[in-house]
């Protein structure tokens, strides 16, 4: 876990406010790299995506972007 805070998120999270993806697509690729790191990790493999989330506690990339719209704005 805390691998996937240190290198993971800041990797994903660069430049947000620039380049803020609105398209769905776009956001399914961002998610999508969050989504295969937290399936390796033990335990997780056979949880579906929310499941996992919540299992480790965390917030999806496109919700962490949205909360840190709130506070720019």
């Amino acid at each position: 876990m805390r691998a996937t805070k240190v290198y993971v998120r800041p990797l994903l999270e660069y430049a947000t406010y620039v380049w803020l993806p609105h398209y769905n697509y776009a956001i399914n690729v961002i998610e999508a790299v969050q989504r295969k790191f937290t399936e390796r990790l033990n335990g997780c493999k056979d949880m579906e995506y929310p499941a996992r989330l919540s299992y480790l506690r965390l917030k999806s990339l496109e919700r962490r972007r949205l909360t840190a719209d709130r506070i720019l704005t």
